[in-house]
């Protein structure tokens, strides 16, 4: 075991100091990243799909689906974007949840 510390040893020292600098920050970078949940909600709404289907829920906008909700199943918007071609979504939770069912379509759902 002593053999393989100072060989690790030996090529650390050997090693660029930007590589190890950038490894660093790329461990803090990963422990503080957000979650995919704030802590305020936007809105309390409804599933309406239009097509008398589940509406797909995704990994992320466009994305590969994930999952389906049903008509009237009742989601909390938590974030919102447009996609490249500049379509809506947004990422939804059950109501007062913290875990996340995904992205959906913003259109197929209803806020009133």
């Amino acid at each position: 075991m002593y053999a393989t510390s100072r060989a690790a040893e030996k090529a650390q020292k050997q090693a660029h100091p930007l590589k190890a600098l950038a490894t660093s920050a790329l461990i803090l970078l990963t422990a503080f990243a957000p979650t995919a949940a704030p802590a305020k909600a936007q809105a309390v709404c409804f599933v309406a799909d239009p097509t008398d289907t589940p509406l797909n829920v995704r990994e992320s906008p466009r994305g590969p689906i994930i999952g389906t909700l049903q008509d009237g199943v009742l989601v909390e918007i938590i974030e919102y974007t447009r996609d490249g071609r500049g379509n809506p979504w947004v990422l939804v939770r059950p109501p007062g949840a913290t875990q996340i069912y995904g992205w959906v379509y913003r259109n197929y759902i209803d806020c009133k």
